[in-house]
């Protein structure tokens, strides 16, 4: 277990996703969560259906917590900092999952002997599959280091970057779950165009989905091999590739990240 009280302030699909994450791998036991929301409903829903300690007030959340999870929107961020800064302790954990908030700007409102990171998880965290892109302040021991990969590890995967890389993290893994599931609507909308029931086409589109995935992790990322596999050659694969090659569809996907990344950019004021 962790052994410090948590506390997470933000009671919404990612505050929700990390408190049952840490609960259901023993992490933490119940009574050293402690959660916030500015929707009282919110965070009484989460208390009721989790058994962890709702608070009051984000301040006095901060004051009983030995490490805090600021789970709220980028354009929360400013509200909750300017209303905590000053109270945070020293040797306490600030850990921000704040798409474009960077840790300098973080800093402005702790002093130096608060240890900081910046998380950029994503969607698939509410299923325990998320991949969560890590980086830290000067000011995190190693330790300190170990206990917030530790609390991102229970919603899948985590990823330690440099900071100057978190706005292209954002805009692959952040954001890149709706890419996919895009691409699931439209190859079921297709097949619905060209006769098949609605029913059928979501089935045909979910599963194809999962099981490639599925086979893209066991081959360890060789996508390449797999093509192959499927495209034989004069086949049909084979001529569905030859039009995506043709409509450039490496150059959509890289005009979709740029876009992405320049907005994630323009979050954190650079």
């Amino acid at each position: 277990m962790i052994g410090k009280k948590i506390g997470v302030i933000g009671c919404g699909n990612m505050g929700r996703a990390l408190v049952k994450g840490l609960l259901a791998r023993n992490l933490v036991a119940k009574q050293d969560v402690l959660i916030a929301d500015q929707v009282n409903e919110q965070r009484d829903h989460l208390k009721s259906e989790s058994g962890v300690l709702g608070s009051q007030s984000n301040k006095a959340l901060v004051a009983e917590s030995q490490i805090v999870i600021l789970a709220v929107k980028p354009r929360d961020i400013k509200r909750v900092l300017e209303e905590l800064a000053g109270l945070f302790k020293p040797n306490q954990i600030v850990i921000s999952i704040a798409a474009g908030i960077t840790i300098s700007y973080l800093a402005r409102f702790v002093t130096s002997k608060v240890g900081l990171a910046r998380v950029m998880p994503n969607s698939p965290a509410l299923i325990n599959q998320a991949v969560s892109a890590v980086c830290y302040s000067p000011a995190l021991k190693d330790a300190d280091k170990e206990m917030v990969r530790a609390i991102f590890g229970s919603l899948g995967e985590v990823v330690e970057i440099e900071e100057s890389l978190m706005d292209t993290v954002t805009a692959i893994s952040g954001s890149g779950p709706a890419y996919f599931f895009l691409l699931i609507k439209y190859l079921a909308e297709i097949g619905v165009e060209f006769g098949l029931t609605r029913q059928i086409a979501d089935r045909l589109a979910l599963q194809t989905a999962l099981g490639s995935s599925r086979m893209a992790v066991e081959a360890g990322g060789d996508v390449d091999g797999l093509i192959n596999k499927v495209a034989s050659k004069g086949g049909t694969t084979q001529a569905a590739l030859k039009v995506f090659k043709e409509m450039k569809l490496k150059q959509i996907y890289l005009r979709a990240v740029q876009a992405a990344r320049t907005k994630a950019r323009e979050l954190s004021g650079g």
